[in-house]
């Protein structure tokens, strides 16, 4: 979509494709952010790990503490990420599930200082899943400029039952509505060339 508003777009990134693993992998894709410099960053993490139901099981087993630490060092690459961009005077979004354990994380925390933190609903930026029905989807954002928070702050309105998670619907609880992305590319284009203020109502 930024392409299509004319902007330039680097290619997308996924912790499970690039599998930034180790220090190697994630030094790598630091020098690559440094090399493209991009105005904006958009940054999700995995999210399983972090739900209480999970998280919570991290003592009990040597399995479950070597995971969450890979985990928490997808963190800190997260938060390095944050902190090269600000220092280029560029942009970031961080993505996660509201309430996800991941933002009482220290990594998250520094994040969160850096900038604003929104949240929003996602059946209010046309979630649906399979069958039609609107997905709720509570979603936390840190962004780095508080221009990005009219356009992420939409909360469900209330009009309107949402559907439940059912078989066949898990790759798309991993997706995030393409009206959201339309309001993160707009929102940049108009801290970059002042053509206006985009607005959550614009979205539905």
């Amino acid at each position: 979509y930024a392409r299509e508003l004319g902007l330039k777009a680097c290619d997308d990134w996924s912790f499970m494709k690039n599998k930034f693993d180790d220090q190697e992998s994630r030094r790598k894709g630091l020098e690559y952010l440094a090399y493209v410099r991009p105005r904006l960053v958009v940054v999700s993490f995995p999210r399983g790990p972090w739900y209480a139901r999970l998280a919570q099981h991290e003592t009990q087993n040597e399995h479950r503490r070597e995971i969450m630490q890979k985990h928490r060092d997808y963190l800190n690459f997260v938060k390095h990420i944050v902190e090269s961009q600000k220092k280029r005077g560029d942009h970031w979004i961080v993505i996660g599930n509201a309430g996800s354990l991941a933002f009482e994380e220290k990594p998250l925390k520094r994040v969160a200082e850096l900038g604003h933190v929104t949240h929003l609903d996602s059946c209010m930026y046309g979630a649906v899943y399979n069958d039609g029905l609107p997905r709720h989807a509570p979603l936390q954002l840190l962004v780095s400029d508080e221009s990005f928070l009219p356009a992420l702050s939409c909360k469900c309105n209330g009009q309107h039952s949402h559907g439940a998670p059912s078989s066949g619907t898990a790759d798309l609880e991993h997706e995030y509505p393409k009206a959201m992305a339309h309001c993160i590319v707009k929102a940049l284009k108009v801290m970059e060339l002042g053509t206006g203020e985009i607005l959550a109502t614009e979205v539905g």
